[in-house]
């Protein structure tokens, strides 16, 4: 086992040139070109296998084993690692984990060839640990590893610096654990089981500038079409993140958190900026100062300058006024900047006008100053609009503090596109910037651009190595005296075939399986309550078989004490995204927030324990919400309680009833003790929507789906809207092509490209438009009392389909009897796989029903067009949401075979019937459409359609509004790039898929794993983010098969043929 296991050619080589042919000049010019193209063909395969281990790791990974010896569970083996893979002061620690993470995964497996000049061949399956030890010519100081001679790698890892801290960090006045931000309670300042705790959270990795490829790279690959950096990011902002701040607590983000891509700042002294009252002063040392680039050690927040005003009791006399020109309508995360001091107010006076009202906070500038500081999430217009988009800061106190001051420096809203320059060459993945939205970003990126100096973001060789550090590193610098925190990292495995949730806290072992605890105090019993809780819940919601693989110890820079000692640190790897069946549950919505629920539930279980408080996990989001129309200008608002117990969270003892003008902007709420209550409703044609939050002494729920109704004019008929939308899986979620960066096509949540929950927006305006009241509802509170005396059932199916259902047998029942119940009433039925739902797959007793009621059948899943024409008095063309017009892709829209009913829309291209009418024997009608109307766009084309379909179902309508011009550039009414998601995501279980082409045959006798858990990510390697190649060590190491270069394939092919052309003319 002692000799050097290096690539040779040689002796293949030798082997063809003693074949037995009789040489001449002319065999042998033949024979030569065989040898030639074979060579080609061998040194294509080398130079990829070269290429996948330089992708793997933070420097390439050459090295050569010497020799190994194997004494029980133990391994020791001898490498010679080049000195130039030896940064400035020793081997970088992202490296060492590297080479531990390779050898560990060659246990029980096949040869595995990880090293540009060696390779590594399998260790017994009975190895639990691997010692690895290299020498250097080269002496570093502050390492205790000796020139010249080998040692344990780990002793040649460079010195780690001391976490750098903030100039202004202060001692809070008094408690253990203060939050920044206060105000009355509401949807913008919870008070819960987490008020007062601080929350460093990182979701792994992101867009990284990678020195060896000289590219823009994520830093691990495409598997089964999910990328780790995005899909752990996208959990974690859409759930995890709204959880926490519901129950109270203070996020600190270590990517961006918005997912806004758009991005505006207002800096004192730019445009948008005023200042009335005063006097105000100028700063007396640096503040912030935009730049569109973040360049070189650029800091941004030390370039500038900022504005100052003293403090007075009472009613303000000085106010800052930061007015931004929004560049489209939408939801916007907004963000602050200051510089913080002894002398600043505790209680600053900010008050953020948006389209659902005006927010009043007040913020502690006495600390977390020079960076950005998030302050809320909310909806704004499009353009310039001081009273309902704008942020306004006051000199008034309630601290009493007069001889203080508050700060004015700078407002950025959204979280923009990344900005930090490291790139070389030309986009769209060697571009001076990343090219990507700022939140796929890694921590690296984002430190620069939030202000953290050099030793946070570049402390160790290159910039992925730099990115596993950064993410504590920042945490401890952004974390100030007396914050009671905790850092969470969340992360998902490699490599296949394991499967199962495991969780990691810091260990001075490699990721050998054993648990030798070292870390900050509190993480042993942090880690061991996520990995209990985590396991727990997905057995109980989602898989009663999910395995659990325990709770170890690892080196891991990312919950490293020496990068950050300040909090209990753990990290979790949730499942295994390089094996299909886990990567099949990590691509579900469901699923992901079932993860994120039970790592709140563990962040809040850590700190009730340790404080010995009562436990109360926030209640479940309101469900089956009605809003109907009374008389007297007013509506009854009925809803039932979430889920209670168990797996989930504790029941609401309370509610909160927001409401809005819009539908994507809400008001601060008003307190509800039950349901129902009675609501407001405008006189008219004008719209109003609610939703409802349910609260406990943990916190507030995600907020409901919403509801919205019109009172209509005098003697106008009444349409009931039902929201029968409900699906939400991962069939819905969009493929984007990021092959730009070697990944191919890439599964994506962002949930307003899937279901919002919020389509009260598209639908209430559409119909009051043409002349109805509306009223609105869920599908699960519909019942023959709430159908009542509606002229018109708006039935909105979206993409509901099999699982989730279109109209079970029982609302089928429902329907028919009401439609029998008059003439003059109407049903309309609108969705993506109503004909696939209802007739396709239901069998003879669906379709049967379909055609009666209907009078069409199904006749195509996919009408291959986004386009619509109208027949008739219709007459004109309409489009519907490709998934680019911030709503989801109606990418399977049904085409009717009518059998009785009369065409009103044909779809453009290859035609076929998109929407029909059909009389009853009794004179009722029904509608039926392929296309959901919530989809179609703009605003104007969908008015314009709904009130042209209203006039051939149900009549001309008194109050109905003249036609819009669709394309005068009306503003659309979707949520751009809302972020967070608008409502819970539901039932847990609901997790089935929809068709038999969505299933991924997964194997119910899957192979076991038995292999050390080679787990988890806080460490350290930058692979590629190609090709499908994935580094270990953070899990992250499955890889794909490797793919023959073409060059190589067609020289292999050349000489075949001259072999075939030889043999045949020798």
């Amino acid at each position: 086992m002692s000799k050097n296991r290096r690539f040779s050619s040689r002796k293949w080589g030798q082997t063809m040139l003693t074949d037995n042919f009789r040489f001449n000049r002319r065999k042998i010019a033949k024979f030569a070109t065989i040898a030639l193209c074979c060579a080609v063909y061998w040194l294509s395969l080398v130079s990829r296998t070269v290429q996948a281990t330089q992708d793997d790791g933070a420097q390439p990974l050459e090295f050569t084993e010497i020799r190994r010896t194997i004494q029980g569970i133990r391994a020791d083996v001898w490498l010679d690692v080049p000195q130039r893979s030896f940064g400035r002061h020793g081997l970088p620690e992202s490296l060492v984990q590297a080479l531990h993470s390779h050898y560990l995964q060659a246990v029980g497996a096949s040869v595995l060839a990880t090293g540009a000049v060696g390779q590594v061949l399998a260790l017994p399956p009975e190895v639990r640990q691997v010692v690895l030890l290299a020498k250097s010519s080269k002496q570093f100081n502050g390492v205790p590893a000796r020139a010249g001679q080998f040692a344990a790698l780990p002793q040649w890892m460079e010195p780690i610096a001391p976490p750098p801290t903030k100039p202004n960090e202060l001692l809070p006045p008094a408690g253990p654990g203060r939050g920044t931000v206060s105000g009355q309670s509401g949807p913008d300042v919870a008070i819960g089981g987490l008020s007062g705790k601080t929350v460093y959270l990182s979701p792994g990795h992101g867009f990284t500038w990678t020195q060896n490829l000289n590219a823009w790279a994520t830093q691990r690959g495409n598997t089964h079409n999910l990328v780790e950096d995005l899909l752990n990011a996208e959990a974690a902002l859409h759930y995890l993140v709204p959880m926490l701040r519901n129950a109270g607590a203070q996020v600190v983000t270590l990517r961006e958190r918005d997912m806004q891509s758009q991005m505006v700042v207002v800096d004192d002294g730019s445009a948008g900026y005023s200042e009335t009252g005063g006097p105000f002063q100028k700063g007396a040392s640096p503040g912030y100062a935009y730049k569109s680039l973040v360049e070189g050690a650029e800091n941004h927040f030390a370039m500038g300058g900022y504005r100052a005003v003293a403090t007075v009791k009472g009613a303000a006399t000085a106010s800052a006024q930061f007015v931004p020109d929004m560049p489209e309508a939408g939801a916007y995360a907004v963000y602050l900047t200051w510089v913080a001091g002894a002398n600043r107010a505790p209680d600053a006076h900010f008050e953020v006008r948006h389209t659902g009202g005006v927010t009043h906070l007040r913020v502690d500038q006495m600390r977390h100053g020079g960076t950005w500081f998030w302050l809320g999430q909310f909806v704004f217009a499009k353009g310039q609009n001081p009273a309902t988009g704008s942020i306004v800061l006051h000199n008034d106190t309630e601290s009493g503090l007069v001889d203080r001051f508050v700060i004015a420096d700078a407002v950025r809203l959204g979280g923009g596109m990344g900005s930090v320059v490291r790139g070389t060459g030309k986009p769209p993945n060697k571009g001076p910037t990343s090219g990507r939205p700022r939140w796929e970003e890694s921590c690296r990126t984002y430190a620069q651009f939030s202000g953290a100096p050099a030793t946070v973001y570049d402390a160790s060789s290159d910039d992925p190595s730099d990115d596993v550090s950064c993410r504590s590193r920042m945490s401890a610098w952004e974390h100030e005296s007396g914050e009671d925190a905790i850092y969470l990292s969340w992360h998902t495995n490699a490599p296949s075939p394991a499967r199962g949730t495991s969780t990691y806290v810091y260990g001075p072992n490699s990721p050998d399986g054993t648990y030798q605890f070292t870390g900050s105090k509190g993480s042993d019993a942090f880690g061991k309550l996520i990995q209990t809780i985590m396991v727990k819940d997905i057995k109980a919601l989602w898989d009663a078989a999910w395995k659990d693989r325990g709770v170890y110890t690892a080196w891991f820079g990312e919950i490293n004490p020496n990068h950050n000692n300040e909090m209990p640190a753990a990290l979790v790897e949730a499942a295994f995204h390089s094996t299909l069946e886990d990567a099949d549950q990590l691509r579900q919505p469901r699923f992901r927030h079932l993860l994120a629920r039970s790592l709140y539930k563990a962040i809040a279980q850590y700190f009730a324990d340790r404080d010995k408080l009562p436990l109360v996990w926030l209640p479940e989001s309101p469900e089956g919400l009605e809003l109907v129309h009374t008389d007297g200008g007013a509506a009854t608002l009925a809803w039932t309680a979430g889920a209670a117990g168990g797996a989930y969270g504790h029941a609401a003892t309370g509610y909160l009833v927001q409401k809005s003008n819009d539908g994507l902007g809400f008001d601060g709420g008003t307190p509800a003790a039950a349901s129902p209550v009675q609501v407001g409703l405008p006189v008219g044609a004008t719209p109003v929507y609610y939703r409802v939050i349910a609260l406990n002494s943990g916190g507030h729920s995600l907020p409901s789906a919403v509801v919205g109704a019109v009172a209509g004019c005098a003697g106008a008929k009444r349409a009931l809207v039902v929201q029968g939308f409900t699906r939400l899986d991962a069939a819905q979620a969009p493929l984007d092509d990021l092959s730009a960066f070697n990944l191919a096509k890439v599964q994506r949540l962002r949930q307003w490209r899937v279901n919002t929950f919020a389509y009260a927006a598209q639908h209430v305006p559409a119909l009051a438009a043409a002349g109805l009241g509306v009223d609105m509802v869920a599908r699960e509170a519909v019942d023959a009392a709430t159908l009542g005396n509606h002229a018109l059932v708006y039935w909105a199916a979206g993409e509901n389909s099999t699982v989730d259902g279109v109209l079970a047998p029982p609302h089928q029942k429902l329907l028919t009897e009401w439609l029998q119940g008059a003439a003059s009433r109407v049903l309309w039925l609108h969705g993506s796989e109503v004909g696939w739902a209802l007739d396709f797959k239901a069998g003879a007793a669906g379709a049967d029903w379909m055609q009666t009621w209907f009078g069409a059948r199904f006749s195509a899943d996919d009408a291959e067009t986004y386009g619509l024409l109208g027949v008739g008095a219709l007459a004109g063309t309409f489009s519907f949401d490709d998934g680019t017009h911030h709503g989801y892709d109606v990418d399977g829209a049904d085409v009717l075979q009518l059998e009785g009913a009369k065409a009103l829309l044909n779809y453009a291209d290859k035609g076929g019937a998109a929407a029909s009418l059909f009389t009853l024997p009794n004179g009722a009608r029904t509608l039926l459409c392929g296309v959901p109307l919530e989809a179609v766009w703009p605003d104007a084309g969908r008015v314009n359609l709904v009130t042209a379909l209203v006039k051939a179902s149900l009549g001309a309508q008194d109050c109905a509004e003249p036609p819009v011009n669709a394309d005068a550039g009306v503003a659309d009414s979707s949520q751009a790039d809302a972020g967070q998601a608008t409502t819970d995501a539901g039932d847990d279980t609901a997790k089935a898929l929809d068709t038999v082409s969505d299933q991924a045959n997964l194997d119910a006798g899957a192979v076991g794993d038995s292999a050390v858990d080679s787990g988890a990510d806080g460490g350290g390697l930058s692979p590629s983010g190609g090709s499908g190649g994935q580094a270990p060590g953070c899990g992250c190491s499955a890889r794909e098969p490797l793919a023959v270069p073409w060059f190589g394939v067609s020289a292999l092919a050349i000489g075949l043929l001259t072999l075939i052309r030889r043999r045949r003319c020798g």
